[in-house]
């Protein structure tokens, strides 16, 4: 944990900062500075402040008394601060959102506080007094740069590129805040930053130690952040959040918070509030009392449903992160966050209140935007209202209909999309569950100019594809469940009619899919002179899932294709498209579409199921060596076919063979240096033993019916060993040292030879850290790093195992029977005995929760 820094850096700013919240409030009334003089001073000491910081901050280096000034005046300067920015919030504060009774006068309003308040003239004079004493460090007065030609970003988001300058200090400072040393956690009055590591367990202790002695802390943030983890020590937010009063930035990132307490909307500083990750489950409506809260990042709070009623209140909200969360429709009003840069989803509600015409107002929204529910608009004026067109900043943009409803709406969803149109500047473009039968002709017009990811799923009602050919920037093309296309013709290729010359279709196309297209039938074949005009001329990936009707005609000629993967189109028969550089080819399933020529020279990735398929293939490495073949599957083949020359081929490192029970395993005695991942599952029925592979990783075999012995001395690398269900194999001998782990399933008579610790056995397999084995239905033995562990899937018989367990350490029982012979068992199981843990009925649980027991000394 990181708690304080060296002060003195970038005061100008701040003091400018302070006196820019200053200046609205003593503009209000001519009177104002004569009633409230303590303002008019705080204002003269900022003034009298700003000339020396620029010289104070290049002479702390080398002056500790100056440093130490600096650090007195960044103190003061904090607590000003806090004490303006309450005054503002309290005088922006629009009328409607104050208490009742309170004058609506912005000045008389700011009167009463400062009547009230008994910490301004103890502020006010300390920081003058600090102040006072810059004329004892003989500090110089700097002219002001002026700023005004600076250009003046158009989002709060920082731009990395305009960083710059101070670098060491920049490393000190990450250094310091990742450090893990004692002498880190410095934590006093002055205190202004605290930070803490949700991995580490000492880290949190000790930050909530820091905030019962720093009052004034203004941020409370996590470093290290695991997205994904959660802390496993909870805290008492309510607690926190009463002693922290002052912060600006929060975050309880990962933290077990299910619920935030009312007292986080006195929270009138903060800036940034990050609940990401955490369970919980509701938010207390006084976050709506959040005025100056720019940033609330709720993403992965899936136990989420609902917001506050009255977000619209939170008029400073840039960024709503809400993604990840399971929330069912949107507070009422959101039109009211007019500065709303960052929105990751809208859900469109049935009222007008929560309507899609709300995000008519939301202009400045940038990034992403999802729409949800668009079933629930009432028509297209509804639509008009969002305004789309003018989200300029907005770089994609998904439209989501409910998957649930397929039929038609009684809504012309046609006229609701076409309303939805977005700017012509767009990136990225999603729609789903659409329910028209046809796309308005903005949906693929070639004016969408820098378009570079469409993607159409679960359109089911329509019938024709968008002509999409003439989209100029497009790399991604997506297109899942449109169950009533049956052909896809021409007009896919072509464009809208306001460009008389057509361009080569889809001329900057890198990746393109179709997917679970029911009644698709027939891709009709573009025509073009020569292969110069044809589509696709950039295109490297090709997938077809699950098209069950799809006959053909695939493209000719893709001459940049690199990958093509077919699977679940069984009536596809037609050639393949010609590929010269295709690198990796996949065709699984029953169709019997094949290639003219397979380009086994330049094919990296080989996978092919099916019995002409896997014949095809074989043939083919008769004639052409794969001499750049590093991953081979193959797959469903009946046939008695062996590899070529009765050897891999030499580049080969990963081979998968399933459910092939006649294919010949190579057996020559050649070394297959290359090969590190080997899986043979159902196959090879004439396999009794494997050759030599000295580089091999990780070996999988399954139901090897006729594999007897298994050695592997000369695979001096591997890593992983899986066996299961070889019933004929009695023997696994010198095993190499590099072994780390070890599954035996279901081999009764490698079983048999480990339960008696068979000499010829246990010598290979006692070495390795972990060892899993499943010799019947009902014991499963885990070594791990030489803690054995006994797991119980369910107990079907009390037979003894006649093991001497010596460093059994855990026992785990998972819903075993009740049965009387395992209390013998468990007694015989060894003195190393520390923990057994149940979970379901058994003799020694005292419910059906999952207890612990302890062995007695």
């Amino acid at each position: 944990m990181a708690a304080k820094l060296d002060g003195g850096a970038y005061l100008t700013s701040f003091v400018d900062a302070i006196l820019e919240k200053l200046s609205p409030i003593l503009e209000e009334d001519d009177s104002f500075l004569e009633r409230n003089f303590l303002l008019g001073r705080l204002e003269k000491t900022l003034y009298e402040a700003g000339p020396v910081l620029d010289d104070a901050e290049q002479k702390q280096f080398t002056n500790k008394k100056v440093k130490k000034w600096l650090l007195d005046l960044q103190d003061a300067l904090y607590k000003a601060d806090d004490l303006v920015d309450e005054l503002s919030t309290k005088a922006a504060i629009p009328t409607t959102l104050r208490d009742p009774g309170i004058s609506s006068s912005c000045s008389s309003l700011v009167d009463s506080y400062i009547e009230g308040s008994g910490d301004m003239e103890k502020i006010v004079g300390t920081l003058e007094s600090v102040v006072a004493k810059k004329n004892h460090h003989r500090l110089k007065e700097c002219a002001k740069v002026d700023m005004s030609s600076w250009r003046t970003p158009s989002t709060s988001l920082v731009v990395s590129s305009d960083i710059f300058g101070r670098d060491e200090d920049k490393e000190k400072i990450i250094k310091l805040l990742i450090s893990e040393h004692e002498n880190v956690v410095q934590h006093d009055t002055k205190t202004r930053h605290l930070s803490y590591d949700v991995n580490d367990n000492n880290s949190v202790p000790k930050m909530l130690e820091a905030c019962e002695s720093s009052s004034h802390v203004r941020t409370l943030f996590q470093i290290k952040a695991d997205l994904y983890g959660e802390h496993k020590e909870g805290i008492d937010p309510c607690r926190l959040l009463e002693q922290l009063k002052r912060l600006r930035v929060l975050s309880f990132t990962s933290f077990k918070i299910d619920i935030l307490p009312d007292s986080i909307g006195g929270l009138i500083h903060l800036r940034y509030l990050d609940l990401s990750g955490t369970p919980i489950v509701t938010l207390p409506e006084s976050m709506s009392n959040l005025y100056n809260l720019q940033t609330l990042k709720l993403r992965r709070c899936r136990g989420l449903k609902k917001l506050p009623s009255n977000m619209q209140n939170l008029v400073n909200l840039r960024h709503l992160d809400i993604k990840g969360t399971d929330l069912k429709e949107m507070p009422k009003n959101m039109s009211k966050l007019k500065d709303l840069q960052f929105l990751s989803f809208y859900i469109v509600g049935k009222h007008e209140e929560n309507g899609l015409g709300e995000l008519g107002e939301l202009t400045h929204l940038h990034g992403s935007l999802r729409i949800e529910k668009l079933e629930n608009v009432k028509n297209s004026g509804e639509a008009s209202n969002a305004r789309m067109d003018e989200k300029i900043h907005l770089n994609a943009l998904y439209l989501e209909w409910s998957w649930s409803l397929f039929e038609e709406s009684e809504v012309c969803e046609k006229d609701v999309l076409e309303k939805l149109r977005p700017h012509k500047d767009l990136k990225e473009l999603s729609i789903e569950g659409y329910r028209s039968t046809m796309f308005p002709d903005w949906v693929g017009q070639s004016s969408y100019h820098n378009m570079t990811e469409l993607k159409l799923i679960g359109c089911r009602n329509c019938w024709v594809l968008p002509s999409l050919g003439q989209l100029p920037s497009l790399e991604r093309l997506v297109i899942e469940e449109f169950d009533k296309v049956k052909k896809i013709g021409g007009s896919f290729y072509k464009g809208d009619a306001t460009h008389q010359h057509q361009e080569t279709p889809f001329r900057s196309l890198k990746y393109l899919s179709f997917s679970h297209m029911d009644w698709w039938e027939e891709w009709e074949s573009y025509e073009c002179d020569d292969d110069d005009d044809a589509p696709f001329p950039k295109l490297e990936t090709l997938e077809i899932w699950h098209c069950p009707k799809l006959r053909g005609d695939l493209p000719t000629f893709l001459p940049s294709l690199k990958e093509l993967y077919i699977r679940g189109c069984e009536e596809l028969g037609c050639y393949l498209p010609r590929a010269p550089i295709l690198r990796s080819l996949r065709i699984d399933g029953k169709q019997e579409a094949r290639m003219r020529e397979l380009p086994l020279s330049m094919l990296r990735t080989l996978w092919v199921n099916g019995e002409q398929q896997v014949e095809y293939v074989f043939e083919a490495m008769t004639h052409t060596q794969p001499t750049s073949l590093i991953h081979l599957h193959i797959s469903e083949c009946s046939s008695a076919i062996s590899f070529p020359g009765d050897s891999l081929p030499p580049s080969l490192q990963q081979l998968r063979i399933n459910n092939c029970k006649n294919v010949e395993f190579p057996m020559q005695n050649q070394q297959h240096e290359s090969l590190t991942s080997l899986t043979i599952k159902n196959s090879c029925d004439s396999l009794t033993s494997l050759p030599a592979f000295p580089s091999l990783l990780s070996l999988r075999i399954e139901r090897c019916e006729n594999l007897t012995s298994l050695e592997l001395s000369q695979s001096q690398s591997l890593r992983y060993l899986w066996i299961a269900e070889c019933p004929k194999l009695k023997n696994i001998i010198r095993l190499p040292a590099s072994l780390i782990r070890l599954f035996i399933i279901k081999c009764p008579l490698l079983g048999e030879g480990i339960e008696r610790k068979d000499p010829h056995i246990w010598p290979s397999i006692s070495h390795i850290p972990g060892i899993y084995f499943l010799c019947t239905n009902s014991l499963l033995v885990e070594y791990m790093d030489k803690e054995l562990c006994i797991y119980f899937n369910f107990v079907v018989s009390g037979r003894n195992f006649n093991l001497e367990w010596t460093t059994l350490r855990l026992l785990l029982l998972h819903h075993p029977l009740t049965h009387p012979n395992l209390r013998p068992f468990i007694t015989f199981l060894g003195v190393a005995l520390a923990c057994l843990l149940a979970h379901g009925p058994c003799w020694f649980a005292r419910d059906e929760s999952e207890q612990t027991w302890t062995k007695p000394n």
